[in-house]
């Protein structure tokens, strides 16, 4: 009978886990010869490190899927806005995409024609309360198929004033600051 393993919360308490159930403790037989506690402990803390090692450029990877395109221009997408809300408080759909096209021309990544790869901008006003949300979406290729898939997102939810509409555009704002430092972090290489 073996022993239950520790429950640990943290990444330490993982991956040693992980290296003792590649090892199963001691009981590693390597050439017929049973492994010293001394050999185990230095596999193990190979094994950790091969792990800590891997573990950023997965998330790198991750990361160059998400937003990654070879600093190609993307379109924009903004959807349309519940009317009688966004009225209150003077917030049109125009502002909107002005906004967010202006942010996207003058880092030089804006095409309005480009459909392959684009940002989709989402805000919705219901009473003072709101939320902003921008996708990048782009063309991938999954099981043989191709198809457009949103890889990147992120969004904002709050509460505006009497000044409603542009706090709301600033927050959107702020948003879009976040999606081009990301993007050119990922795309730098390629990016003049």
């Amino acid at each position: 009978m073996g022993r239950k393993p520790k429950i640990v919360p943290h990444i330490p308490g993982m991956l040693e886990q992980i290296a003792d159930a590649i090892f199963a403790k001691d009981r590693i037989i390597y050439k017929r010869k049973r492994l010293s506690a001394k050999s185990i402990k230095m596999c193990k803390v190979l094994v950790l490190s091969l792990l800590f090692l891997l573990a950023p450029m997965s998330s790198q990877a991750t990361e160059k899927f998400e937003l990654f395109n070879d600093c190609k221009q993307i379109g924009l997408v903004v959807e349309a806005l519940h009317e009688e809300e966004s009225k209150k408080i003077n917030l049109t759909r125009e502002a909107i995409v002005n906004s967010v096209e202006s942010r996207l021309r003058s880092a030089r990544i804006y095409n309005e024609n480009s459909y392959e790869e684009y940002l989709y901008v989402r805000v919705s006003v219901v009473g003072r309360s709101f939320s902003n949300e921008i996708q990048f979406n782009k063309s991938v290729l999954s099981y043989g198929e191709i198809g457009m898939a949103t890889t990147w997102e992120e969004g904002r939810v709050g509460i505006h004033g009497r000044t409603g509409a542009d706090f709301i555009l600033s927050s959107l704002s702020k948003l879009i600051d976040k999606f081009l430092v990301e993007y050119f972090r990922v795309n730098q290489k390629y990016c003049k």
